[in-house]
């Protein structure tokens, strides 16, 4: 596990809380997030959260340099944040919440397992849902990226590693204004685990 963002489904009935307890070495919970990849979890967090950033000498120069922007040290960048775990899980929290249970009732308190697993499987693809829609259905879209982002892409996408030319197909992702969505390993990498 190398995700710093989850998002915890947890028993909250406390009847079926204590019968749970009462029943050795069931799991009690599943945790949704980013799996498999610690850069990926970071660059998650800060699209979660947003940042914001002063550009130093040596960052204006190497974007000036490899990208033709006109950037001077102490210029602020920011990237808004793009909340596409909590979102998710503040508007689809009932949704899980009565998978949980139905699961419960369906495979019984012996297999619990089996009823965490399929609420883990449903919050892990209305997350991808969102990353994929640029925000949560019927709520609000996330901003887009910003015409900076969409020019470094360019630039960087418009070479191959031996210098020539890249062909990019419409579908390679390249030049997407949808902010979590470029080449989709984010949305990969999202995963649950039964604890």
């Amino acid at each position: 596990m190398t995700a710093s963002i989850k998002v915890r489904l947890s028993m909250k009935f406390d009847r079926l809380k204590k019968l749970a307890e009462a029943i050795p070495q069931q799991p009690k919970q599943v945790v949704v997030g980013i799996w498999g990849n610690p850069e990926i979890a970071t660059y998650a967090t800060y699209n979660e959260f947003g940042w914001v950033q002063r550009v130093t000498g040596r960052q204006a120069g190497y974007l000036n340099f490899h990208y033709g922007l006109d950037l001077k040290p102490g210029y602020t960048l920011q990237s808004p944040p793009r909340p596409f775990m909590r979102a998710t899980a503040a508007a689809k929290q009932k949704k899980w919440t009565k998978t949980l249970k139905a699961g419960i009732q369906h495979y019984g308190l012996t297999n619990i397992y089996k009823a965490l697993a399929a609420t883990g499987r449903i919050a892990q693809i209305d997350i991808q849902q969102t990353i994929q829609n640029n925000g949560v259905v019927g709520g609000e879209a996330f901003p887009d990226r910003s015409p900076m982002t969409l020019e470094i892409y360019a630039v960087k996408d418009a070479l191959t590693a031996s210098g020539r030319k890249r062909k990019i197909e419409s579908d390679s992702g390249a030049g997407r204004d949808k902010a979590l969505f470029l080449s989709g390993t984010l949305l990969q990498s999202i995963g649950y685990e039964i604890k």
